[in-house]
């Protein structure tokens, strides 16, 4: 016979699983899982009953941080959120030399931080085309609630043609900034013009992402921009050095982390 009480509660309130818990009772994994639903307990889903640290799952329930801001931004421009039959994850997959972006996620979210996945360069041909993947590591992290809460902020499955720009709702005005610098970080460029000290500042998305953004800049900074369609998505960019000042003092006015190479590069064309 087997007992289980208050003490079986906080154990599996404190990590343990339920395979782990049925082990110790000498019972069956689906009885503990009974017992914790009867008791009101929510259980964990396959994909987090198989964690090895814990997780930050109220990390994305509000908007209410420069970090989180941030994040989002990232997330809204390359993270990748995915709903299975078993598993709910969130993805973000970046370039070896922009690593340091995935640490610092990894640190705000994970406890002990996951080990992220590598993948070494490689060849990708795709029609009479071959491209050069750089090596790239990947942070993924399972987590339904994660999950459902980004997609209530806006960031959807599947969304390159279908992202939409994030209200004041979603995204605080006192934290806007820190989201469109995670944007930026994510989907925007910076180019040198050439023989110029000058650089164009660019950035990608949906339809209604840049149609949005493009009102931003205009009305909210005083940005004078264009839009246009190019290679498969809507562009939003500017380079005049009043434009770009204004773009710099706005998004790294609440600056506590960027990628420092896309910083770098305004910050020289601006130096007189």
């Amino acid at each position: 016979m087997f007992y289980m009480d208050q003490d079986t509660i906080q154990k599996y309130i404190n990590g343990a699983s339920a395979s782990q818990l049925a082990r110790e009772l000498n019972t069956y994994t689906q009885k503990v899982l009974n017992f914790l639903q009867k008791n009101g307990i929510k259980t964990r889903d396959e994909s987090e009953a198989k964690m090895r640290y814990k997780i930050d799952s109220n990390m994305f329930e509000k908007i209410d941080s420069n970090d989180k801001a941030y994040f989002l931004g990232w997330l809204f421009s390359d993270g990748n959120v995915y709903l299975g039959a078993k598993r709910h994850t969130i993805s973000l997959t970046l370039v070896e030399s922009d690593k340091c972006i995935l640490d610092y996620l990894n640190d705000k979210i994970c406890d002990p931080p996951k080990k992220l996945a590598y993948k070494k360069e490689r060849i990708k041909i795709k029609g009479d085309k071959k491209y050069i993947c750089k090596p790239c590591y990947k942070l993924q992290i399972d987590n339904k609630k994660m999950c459902f809460d980004l997609i209530a902020l806006g960031c959807i499955p599947r969304k390159s043609k279908s992202l939409k720009f994030p209200t004041y709702e979603i995204v605080p005005e006192q934290y806007f900034s820190s989201f469109l610098r995670g944007y930026f970080d994510g989907d925007g460029g910076v180019s040198k013009i050439s023989g110029s000290r000058r650089v164009i500042i660019s950035i990608d998305g949906s339809e209604n992402f840049c149609t949005s953004l493009y009102e931003f800049f205009k009305t909210k900074l005083n940005i004078t921009c264009g839009i246009c369609f190019q290679n498969g998505c809507f562009r939003v960019s500017f380079s005049s050095r009043e434009s770009v000042l204004k773009f710099y003092n706005y998004i790294y006015k609440n600056s506590e982390f960027s990628l420092e190479r896309k910083r770098r590069k305004i910050e020289a064309s601006l130096t007189l």
